[in-house]
């Protein structure tokens, strides 16, 4: 398969909250509340997703896209909302089609924000993930390091989040 990665603009937002919706329900599933995943709406989140994209600089999103022009992944991040303090960046969400995994986008989607994060001086970064994610697995295997451990609250359920700290761009995917 082939894709191309680029900025994404407003006009994406709906595209951007249907993978967000589809992969949360694929990824998550018994892992979040079915609830939490039934009530998922992209049509909801297009709106929010569109000012962000707007009126936002200090956020990123990537869009993924295949080769008739339908996005197929995203990537979002910007400054570390949280913990650790010593890495500057973070990689808020990084979401593919499940047909479109496992075939070097999330490799590459990972690498192209690390590059706008070291542009905007926000390198070394964190990405947070649920612990029972099974990305968690592929955040090691890219050099991804425990670096935190938090609870979080989805669906009024607390679950844990680990954090992978990347520090070595040598090392990028």
């Amino acid at each position: 398969m082939s894709f191309t990665i680029r900025p994404a603009v407003p006009q994406d937002a709906a595209a951007i909250a249907r993978v967000r919706v589809e992969t949360w329900r694929s990824a998550y599933r018994g892992i979040v509340p079915d609830s939490t995943l039934e009530n998922l709406d992209a049509a909801a989140d297009t709106q929010r997703l569109r000012e962000r994209l707007s009126t936002n600089p200090a956020i990123f999103t990537l869009c993924a896209e295949d080769e008739t022009g339908q996005v197929i992944g995203f990537a979002t991040g910007g400054p570390n909302r949280a913990e650790p303090l010593d890495y500057p960046g973070e990689v808020y969400a990084i979401y593919i089609l499940d047909a479109c995994q496992q075939q070097g986008l999330g490799r590459r989607l990972i690498r192209a924000s690390f590059e706008e994060l070291s542009a905007r001086g926000l390198f070394p970064a964190v990405i947070w993930a649920l612990e029972a994610n099974s990305a968690c697995a592929f955040y090691r295997r890219i050099g991804g390091v425990q670096v935190g451990r938090k609870p979080i609250e989805i669906g009024g359920v607390s679950l844990p989040e680990i954090g992978f700290g990347f520090s070595d761009p040598d090392v990028w995917p």
